[in-house]
C-alpha cells in the first residue's frame, strides 16, 4: 500500500516497527489470559513467540505465582537462566 503512493520510506519503518509491537502484543495477551487463570492459554502464546525477551520470560514466571504454581515459576527462572548461560 505504502510502496504504491512511492512512500518507501514510510513502508520500511513499519517493517521496523512491527515485530516490537507483536512482542509487547504476546506479553500483553499473556499476562492478561493468566490473570483469568488460563496458563494454559498464556504457556501457548510464550511458545508461540517468535522473539522471547527477558519481559516476556518475566510475564510467564508472574503469570504462575499469580496463580499459585511457584514450583512453575521457578523452573522457568531456571530455564532463563539455561537459555542466558548458553548464549554467552
Amino acid at each position: 500500500m505504502c510502496c504504491k503512493c512511492g512512500q518507501l520510506k514510510k513502508a520500511s519503518l513499519i517493517l521496523k516497527i512491527l515485530p516490537q509491537a507483536i512482542e509487547r502484543v504476546n506479553i500483553s495477551i499473556a499476562l492478561a489470559t493468566a490473570k483469568c487463570g488460563r496458563l494454559d492459554d498464556a504457556l501457548s502464546i510464550f511458545v508461540q513467540a517468535d522473539v522471547r525477551n527477558i519481559v516476556l520470560w518475566t510475564s510467564m514466571i508472574f503469570s504462575y505465582t499469580f496463580n499459585g504454581h511457584g514450583k512453575e515459576a521457578i523452573w522457568i527462572f531456571k530455564c532463563i537462566r539455561r537459555v542466558l548461560f548458553q548464549m554467552r
